[in-house]
């Protein structure tokens, strides 16, 4: 929130806390701050009328992306301890602003980029319906993009494959691995390559086609 049109979001905070306007919440890393939903719909009314709505909408869309970003290898397991926990856990606090984040991302790019940090959030919640719809939502746009960069066009493969695993509705993951692999090859990533071959073995495993799973 900070520059036009609030300059110092902790004192604006302050002041609309002592009118009542809006709500704390304590948590382990320090206080949560919401709006009433008839009062936040008002606001964003407010916003709309003086034109300010849409440069917000996209400070918070650039936040939450480089927020989800940043806790991506907690997310996907890639430290140890109890790193994935907590951080599923600030993902569930967040999950409504990134929610709000996909439905602004009018960008390609910001929206695979979303997608390369959350799938795995939304694989181990079990959301598998909502994780597809939005992966393949961005894989439609995709489809008809210009847009070069083949290592977020590839992990989004991979995620819908994945997704789609997990939900059972193994033909679509084949598909979407088998493209992820093509992307990878142009790539020369020979480790994506292999976890991705790795994934249709077990695939085709579960469908009993033994020679095509060795």
């Amino acid at each position: 929130c900070e520059g036009a049109p609030v300059d110092d979001a902790l004192s604006s905070l302050t002041r609309l806390l002592r009118k009542s306007l809006i709500e704390t919440e304590d948590e382990p890393n320090g206080k949560r701050y919401h709006l009433l939903q008839t009062i936040r719909e008002f606001a964003l009314e407010i916003l709309k009328e003086r034109s300010e709505y849409e440069e917000l909408r996209t400070k918070h869309r650039d936040y939450f992306i480089q927020w989800a970003t940043s806790l991506k290898p907690d997310l996907t397991g890639k430290r140890h301890g109890d790193a994935m926990r907590i951080a599923m856990q600030m993902a569930d606090r967040e999950m409504e602003n990134l929610r709000s984040c996909f439905a602004s991302c009018t960008n390609i790019t910001c929206g695979l980029t979303l997608i390369s940090s959350l799938f795995w959030y939304w694989r181990t919640r079990g959301y598998l319906r909502e994780g597809i719809q939005w992966v393949e939502h961005f894989l439609s746009v995709d489809d008809q993009s210009p847009i070069t960069l083949a290592s977020l066009r590839a992990e989004a493969r991979n995620a819908a494959g994945i997704l789609y695993w997990q939900a059972g509705r193994l033909e679509e993951a084949q598909h979407r691995f088998s493209e992820a692999i093509a992307l990878y090859r142009s790539l020369n990533d020979e480790a994506a390559i292999a976890k991705l071959q790795s994934n249709l073995g077990s695939i085709a495993g579960y469908k009993q086609d033994l020679d095509a799973s060795e």
